[in-house]
């Protein structure tokens, strides 16, 4: 009867706790629970493992343990207001803003555990969660903006087996519409890259409690553009030492002045050059390798640095093309730098008068003078450009009466009129010399 009873007692805990009906304590018991009381999921996991901790497990006991735990699974492995394969979070009915509140699991296990306080043996459950190796945070989910990412939402994963920061996860992105990250969120975490979106206004205390596997931190182009209210325990102007051997970001940016501006060592991921057999090649005017093999191109390609490569993409039939992207890709920081676009060559379409000549009026038997002469070239990526060069002009053996000039560039061409008449004493040679006949 002592042990019915006893199992009757536990399987009644498990469905208070499910159904948040409060259960006596102690008051050392309700300072635990209320610790988890804004989240119900880690609410019930808290209170599970303060409950294995104050009360070493019977195999009566955990009979009834595993029945409250099935609940707890069923109920976090749906508990998210979005789809995504690994976050899960809430979305605000007033603003339609998303907020990450840590990774959705896909399984948990009960193992044993040495409770250090107690110095007693019990059980926990540990939840089993998708292997990443780039835990990112994206800008929108199902068109919502992830704008927070909640306290503890990442905090201590390393101690579950399953997703193992530093391990399995070598990259953390926050997105660019993250304004808030809240406290001890990614607390004990590992990796090797971490980068800080455009948008971020608070990082909350120990936020980045990183470890010493971090080696680069990339700020977003407009990282720092607004005021960050920092907590303790983050890098900023509290003058905490970073974490990482440096920053990096871009040349120019709001990034690059937060750094200086609080004395940090910063390396822009695009400040390599890209050259062409030497010389540097102008970001906007890369119009040659067109018809080249990839072998070929790289040939003539060098970068003017130490730590970026060379990627290329988007060949056409294996050849280089309009359209086709040089990337340097910053080795260290794992992160793209310059960018370049091969521009195939754009053909002239049309060609008219922009300015006429500086004279359109002769006498008999002057020479013509292109001097003024302007052209404007239309070409078929839409562009345009005034020539004043390279214009050769034809018809300009010049008769008396209305003669028609043709202006060509780049083999497009261009007509305009020229009058040709005589001057007085020309007049006087043809009427009284007959100039009529050899004039």
């Amino acid at each position: 009867m002592k042990m019915i009873c006893k199992r009757i007692l536990a399987l009644c805990l498990s469905l208070c706790l499910l159904l948040c009906v409060p259960v006596a304590a102690s008051a050392e018991d309700e300072d635990l629970f209320n610790h988890y009381n804004g989240d119900d999921m880690e609410y019930y996991l808290f209170l599970f493992q303060h409950y294995e901790e104050l009360n070493p497990y019977s195999e009566d006991d955990y009979i009834s343990f595993l029945a409250g735990l099935e609940m707890v699974k069923m109920f976090n492995l749906t508990r998210t207001d979005f789809e995504h394969p690994y976050l899960r979070g809430t979305i605000d009915k007033d603003t339609g803003e998303i907020t990450i509140t840590g990774m959705r699991a896909r399984d948990f296990r009960v193992a044993p555990w040495y409770f250090e306080e107690t110095q007693q043996w019990g059980r926990i459950f540990v939840w089993d969660y998708e292997y990443v190796t780039d835990l990112v945070i994206p800008d929108y989910i199902d068109g919502h903006p992830v704008t927070k990412i909640q306290d503890e939402a990442f905090c201590d994963l390393s101690v579950n087996e399953g997703l193992v920061l530093g391990r399995y996860v070598k990259f953390i992105s926050i997105g660019n519409n993250v304004r808030e990250i809240g406290k001890h969120a990614f607390e004990n975490a590992g990796g090797s890259r971490l980068y800080l979106g455009d948008s971020i206004q608070i990082m909350d205390d120990y936020a980045l409690l990183i470890q010493p596997e971090w080696r680069t931190i990339l700020l977003g182009k407009h990282f720092g553009s607004q005021p960050i209210q920092f907590g303790k325990g983050v890098f900023g102007p509290a003058q905490v030492e970073p974490y990482a051997d440096c920053f990096y970001g871009y040349l120019g940016s709001s990034g690059e002045s937060f750094a200086v501006e609080n004395g940090y060592r910063f390396i822009a991921i695009d400040g390599d050059s890209l050259l062409w057999d030497g010389k540097a090649v102008e970001e906007n005017a890369l119009a040659f390798g067109v018809g080249m093999t990839e072998e070929e191109l790289r040939s003539h390609l060098s970068v003017d640095g130490e730590s970026s490569e060379i990627q290329i993409d988007g060949l056409q039939d294996g050849k280089v093309a309009g359209g086709t992207t040089i990337t340097l890709f910053h080795t260290v920081a794992q992160a793209p730098g310059k960018a370049y676009t091969v521009k195939k060559k754009a053909e002239p379409v049309s060609v008219s008068v922009e300015t006429l000549p500086t004279k359109t009026n002769y006498f008999y038997k002057e020479t013509f003078d292109p001097s003024g002469l302007s052209l404007r070239v239309t070409y078929d990526d839409g562009t345009e450009t005034v020539v004043t060069d390279g214009i050769a002009c034809t018809g300009t053996d010049l008769i008396v009466g209305t003669n028609t000039i043709t202006a060509t560039v780049e083999n497009q061409s261009v007509t305009f009129p020229v009058t040709v008449r005589y001057a007085w004493w020309q007049q006087l040679i043809r009427i009284f010399l007959f100039g009529f006949l050899w004039y």
